[in-house]
């Protein structure tokens, strides 16, 4: 992973930092245009809506800013295991929609807060909307969902659709708490430590949604 691949270089990718970082320090509903514009240090506090519009489509930008590198990773993940033949191998299923997302902790804290204003999206059903409004945010996952039912084709189709939401929860939770504990603690991850962290994860996983009764 390339860190300073996603360095902001212009005013409009200052604003979807800046905004990213004041959504998931003080809450989305709590920050105003005029305080994402004064933070990035723009001088026209219609900034915001100068460049976006309004605060949905300042956070649609804020996703395709972080999901398209996230959503390459899956899709090649998910072409090295058709090669491989690994479509039925549930952990290496898992893995490929879990790593893309833990990898964001890879960026340092203060230049990546995707994950904390993510964990708040998916608490809102309109923010659940939004991140599958933008365009290549849903296709590896959905695809990668479809193979992860297939294999576990022999438990009720209501059960294993309930694993499956339990299972995002669980995503989401986990790795949002990975990243508020290396904020507290000052902590940058390694790719191993990392990808450590990971393999219980998927591990975890795997085990709740084959289980058999």
């Amino acid at each position: 992973m390339n860190n300073a691949a996603q360095q902001p270089q212009t005013t409009l990718e200052q604003l979807i930092v800046t905004a990213e970082r004041l959504y998931a320090e003080h809450g989305i509903d709590a920050v105003s245009a005029r305080q994402i514009a004064e933070a990035a240090g723009q001088k026209n506090s219609s900034a915001v809506n100068y460049h976006f519009g309004g605060k949905q489509q300042l956070l649609t930008a804020i996703i395709d800013y972080r999901v398209k590198p996230m959503a390459r990773t899956r899709q090649m993940a998910l072409g090295t295991l058709k090669a491989q033949g690994k479509q039925k191998d549930l952990k290496a299923l898992v893995t490929a929609l879990v790593q893309p997302y833990a990898e964001q902790l890879l960026y340092p804290a203060e230049e990546n807060h995707y994950v904390l204003l993510a964990s708040q999206l998916c608490t809102r059903q309109q923010g659940i909307d939004l991140l599958r409004s933008v365009p290549g945010w849903s296709a590896a996952i959905d695809e990668l969902t479809h193979l992860i039912l297939a294999v576990l084709g022999d438990l009720p189709a209501n059960i294993a659709a309930e694993r499956l939401k339990m299972m995002g929860v669980q995503i989401n939770h986990t790795i949002a708490h990975w990243d508020l504990n290396r904020r507290r603690d000052s902590r940058h991850f390694t790719p191993e430590q990392l990808q450590n962290k990971v393999r219980l994860l998927v591990d975890y996983i795997s085990a709740g949604l084959s289980a058999t009764g």
